[in-house]
């Protein structure tokens, strides 16, 4: 894992009763009421990204191989996380070393049964050696052909995927001056920077979604509102936290004796997306036209 901060932040504030000062003459202002003032706007702010722009890469945030083959790194852009949380980064991420490909078995060979149970995708990390675990491959089934191996349609390589984190660092050590007995002076962070993280968890993530569920919405090229409505009706007021990282890529380890290909191991189609206007307006240029060559800028 590379960390770019030294406090993970995993609060979410309550969407459904916020609280905002009300201001009066003579009112004795103290840290609760300006944490309630920032906390307030900060969380309307967030509740916006999430519900209306949506989570995902809103720009940029590839997933290169580095020089060396054996780490990756994400490059500058930004990203809105699944609880509103706006994530940039302005450089180049540190390089992120690769799990070394396992000896024994190829993955382009469907492993033996094991004699042991297989280790749990995204289980703890192995407290004598610090390493997180590899992911198991899962058997296909086979239904009701037991003619077969199930090598013929089995990905038994081992995968990582990356998760983009929203952090916040605690910086600017102040005095604190706010003890009457105290004899020693006290030192409290006097500003909160907003970082990043990003982590490689031992799972392979499924492909996003490209088919939609309102198959009854557009009949004889028309729209249908009631469809629209319910579908709106439907959806769930549901609280992502703590869980607010958004996915970045998939990372295939490749069979032993062979390097990270960025083209086959690489895969960065897991990843949401954020569908801002100069993006649906390029969809819908698509649809109009077809495919045809792309321009800077749209008129």
């Amino acid at each position: 894992m590379v960390t770019s901060s030294h406090h993970r932040y995993t609060g979410c504030l309550d969407p459904c009763s916020p609280i905002r000062n009300r201001y009066f003459y003579g009112k004795m202002l103290d840290v609760f009421h300006f944490e309630l003032e920032q906390n307030y706007f900060n969380s309307k702010r967030w509740l916006l990204n999430r519900l209306v722009s949506g989570y995902g890469v809103v720009s940029g945030l590839n997933v290169l191989l580095s020089s060396d083959g054996k780490s990756i790194y994400v490059t500058p852009g930004l990203a809105i996380d699944k609880c509103g949380h706006e994530i940039i980064l302005c450089q180049p991420s540190p390089p992120i070393l690769l799990p070394a490909p396992q000896s024994g078995t190829p993955a382009s060979q469907p492993p033996a049964a094991p004699s042991t149970p297989p280790s749990t995708p995204g289980a703890p990390a192995n407290p004598a050696t610090g390493t997180p675990p590899v992911a198991s491959p899962v058997s296909p089934n086979l239904g009701n052909n037991p003619g077969t191996t199930g090598a013929e349609n089995c990905d038994c390589a081992d995968y990582y995927h990356l998760v983009l984190c929203y952090h916040e660092c605690p910086t600017d050590p102040s005095p604190s001056l706010g003890g009457d007995c105290d004899t020693e002076a006290t030192c409290s962070p006097g500003a909160i920077r907003e970082r990043y993280s990003l982590e490689l968890i031992a799972d392979k993530l499924a492909p996003a979604r490209t088919s939609s569920s309102l198959t009854d919405l557009i009949n004889g090229g028309s729209i249908s509102y009631p469809v629209l409505v319910n579908y709106v009706a439907n959806l769930s007021f549901d609280d992502p936290c703590p869980d607010c990282c958004i996915p970045l890529a998939n990372i295939r380890v490749p069979d032993p004796g062979k390097p990270y290909d960025q083209t086959q191991d690489v895969d960065i189609s897991v990843r949401p997306i954020v569908y801002t206007n100069d993006l649906l307006y390029e969809i819908i240029l698509a649809m109009k036209q077809g495919s045809a060559p792309t321009s800077a800028r749209k008129p």
